[in-house]
């Protein structure tokens, strides 16, 4: 199919298939284009296998895209690319879809994006406080409880300590090998439905490095507002997401090239997938 994220499927696998009944058309009463909900069912799969091969692309190419160069660019390209598989594979979609909302086709697939940030961010709000034991089972008060846990928060954000998993057997460092990334990861990239990342080439071999990065990125974001409040309510700006992620990217680089932990890195992640 189309090469935006190194996939050479021939076809959309089955996790990515969404079955469309070209004499059923969308009953919902939505009235906004920029919806999936607006468009009847072979549109509405066009756009949920576009917005898989957007996913794809944030991982692969760009984790923090612009909406403007999105929107013109990489969305409305990879439609174009899209439709032509469907209608390859005889999947004619409705009439007068395609011509008058060509653009809020777009649209839809760039909004994706905020469903994507909302997908990793509840996972790693749900796994963050057990695998990092961010709790004060000991604590009198309610304020002795937020103390504690905004210490516990402050040491594992510290220089990226949270990265670390346990030393191994020669009593050396595990960079990027603690259990909350793998399990993260494992909930995020290889969960089933529509837009899994599970059959992608890359993802079948190892869990890519970007991938790891990226959710990183949102532990560390989670972590700072234990650090800072002692439990989360607000959202992590993905402008933070991006200034922790091109930090940790550095680190990550360090442990690659190193002749003894970036072999040991690249295994791990092969482990993971």
């Amino acid at each position: 199919m189309l090469d935006i994220s190194g996939n050479t499927s021939s076809a959309p696998s089955e996790d990515m298939r969404v079955v469309a009944n070209p004499k059923k058309r969308n009953k919902g009463k939505n009235k906004d284009p920029t919806l999936v909900q607006f468009y009847p069912r072979i549109c509405a799969a066009m756009i949920d296998l576009t917005k898989h091969y957007f996913r794809c692309h944030q991982v692969f190419s760009d984790l923090f895209p612009s909406k403007e160069a999105s929107i013109d660019g990489i969305c409305r390209d990879v439609l174009y690319d899209v439709m032509g598989e469907f209608q390859k594979m005889g999947r004619m979609i409705e009439e007068g879809y395609w011509e008058n909302h060509k653009d809020n086709m777009a649209v839809c697939v760039w909004k994706d994006i905020n469903t994507f940030r909302s997908e990793v961010r509840k996972v790693v709000l749900g796994i963050v406080p057990i695998e990092y034991k961010l709790s004060a089972p000991n604590a009198r008060t309610s304020a002795e409880r937020l103390a504690t846990i905004k210490d516990k928060a402050a040491v594992l954000s510290y220089k990226f300590a949270f990265l670390q998993g346990p030393r191994d057997k020669f009593g050396r460092a595990s960079n990027f090998a603690h259990n909350c990334l793998r399990v993260a990861c494992q909930k995020i990239f290889y969960r089933k439905g529509s837009k899994t990342f599970r059959n992608h080439n890359l993802f079948r071999e190892a869990v890519p490095c970007m991938a790891v990065l990226y959710i990183a990125s949102y532990i560390k974001g989670v972590l700072d507002a234990y650090k800072t409040n002692g439990t989360v309510d607000d959202k992590v700006p993905p402008s933070k997401n991006e200034e922790d992620f091109w930090r940790m990217h550095v680190k990550m680089d360090q442990v690659l090239a190193d002749t003894y932990h970036g072999p040991k890195l690249t295994s791990m992640l092969k482990s993971w997938a």
